[in-house]
């Protein structure tokens, strides 16, 4: 896995019969979001004053992975069964994200649209048929961190793929204005304009290296043009700006 990598999310959908069993299932999957790997969301996230049905919604849409916590008491949810699966089921066979049935109670699951989906714990077992809960609920997670890993690998692979045909259109200076940047991820601004200060470029390449710092600056909230004051650390932005806009008004 990549030290890349962007956070997962993570959508559980449960009946509110099964917030218990929820709940033990959150807890081993902390692991997982102590790393940075996912991060989940249920619908005890929803503050006061909250639109509930359009946080739902805009959760489920944002989701990488969701996980079915199926029981009677999920399969007999019309809300659950109607707009989370439905939705989920949705999203699964269009790419755009994974569905893991969790089978939580024993419940014929036959011919619904998740039966043919991979389950855990591993065989389907139901959760509650272990006569240990909890190495079930590990069984489980190992189980979706497999899946998280595998979907993190596919999702740094299509960045590397796409930074490559990227690179491929650009020019030769833009190519290695790039290629630059990668090596310095911490303030790609700073050293490009340190390396134009210490005569790493052409003079006819400096107006290009000078505007994609303006255009790193913008973007990090650093180009101060207007601003004047005592702050230090202000003070030195607005300095990198004027910098900045002497290469570009010189050339």
């Amino acid at each position: 896995m990549n030290n890349s990598q962007k956070t997962l999310q993570l959508f559980y959908s449960y009946a509110r019969d099964d917030k218990k069993l929820c709940r033990l299932l959150i807890k081993h999957l902390a692991s997982l979001r102590r790393q940075d790997i996912l991060q989940g969301w249920h619908d005890r996230c929803i503050s006061p004053g909250q639109e509930w049905g359009n946080e739902i919604a805009t959760h489920l849409e944002q989701a990488d992975i969701v996980l079915l916590l199926i029981s009677a008491s999920f399969v007999d949810s019309d809300y659950c069964w109607g707009i989370e699966m439905k939705r989920a089921i949705q999203k699964h066979n269009a790419g755009k994200a994974v569905v893991i049935p969790i089978i939580l109670r024993p419940v014929d699951i036959e011919g619904t649209p998740f039966n043919k989906l991979e389950s855990l714990p591993k065989n389907g077992k139901p959760i509650t048929r272990w006569s240990d809960r909890h190495e079930a609920l590990a069984n489980v997670a190992i189980g979706i961190r497999h899946v998280a890993t595998r979907i993190l690998d596919e999702k740094e692979k299509e960045r590397k793929e796409t930074r490559e045909a990227q690179l491929a259109i650009m020019s030769p200076v833009e190519r290695k204005i790039e290629l630059f940047i990668q090596k310095h991820k911490q303030d790609p601004d700073v050293y490009l304009l340190r390396s134009i200060e210490e005569g790493q470029w052409k003079e006819e390449d400096i107006v290009v290296v000078a505007k994609r710092i303006r255009q790193i600056m913008i973007e990090m909230k650093k180009w101060r043009p207007r601003y004047s004051g005592k702050n230090t650390a202000r003070a030195k932005k607005h300095k990198r700006t004027l910098k900045v806009m002497q290469y570009l008004d010189g050339n």
